[in-house]
């Protein structure tokens, strides 16, 4: 179920940018511990790959803003201080340092905006936002 509040939407000017994109989504799964996270990180350092990463995941709604506007790197170097002040070291599961640019799973964006974090026809086009908003951006 979606939350209640209403959400500024930074990313809403841009998303006209994003009608010709496509995305070829791989989905990696796995139970904890098994080798996941080391595959995530290994295809993303390829370069052949776009991610979801956390700062993907918290603001899922602001990826084209910061692109288009150049803001970026202070959006993550924010991240970064915001985890510093509240601690976060680590994912906690599994001591994976946590930083802005950790790939993340797409299901934290579905928690983040209020839906339950399984995929479904309500929520598809937040699957879709931020995968496309990314393929954009290696563009």
């Amino acid at each position: 179920m979606q939350s209640t509040e209403k959400k500024h939407i930074r990313d809403e000017p841009y998303l006209y940018l994003l009608a010709k994109v496509d995305f070829n989504p791989i989905f990696i799964m796995g139970d904890h511990r098994s080798g996941t996270t080391l595959l995530y990180q290994t295809l993303v350092a390829t370069e052949c790959f776009n991610c979801v990463r956390a700062d993907h995941a918290i603001e899922y709604d602001e990826i084209l803003d910061n692109y288009v506007n150049n803001i970026e790197n202070q959006a993550r170097l924010e991240l970064s201080e915001l985890f510093r002040n509240q601690g976060i070291t680590d994912r906690g599961i599994d001591k994976v340092v946590a930083t802005p640019d950790l790939p993340e799973e797409y299901g934290f964006i579905f928690i983040n905006a209020g839906y339950e974090s399984h995929m479904n026809h309500e929520n598809l086009p937040l699957f879709t936002q931020p995968k496309k908003s990314t393929q954009f951006q290696s563009k």
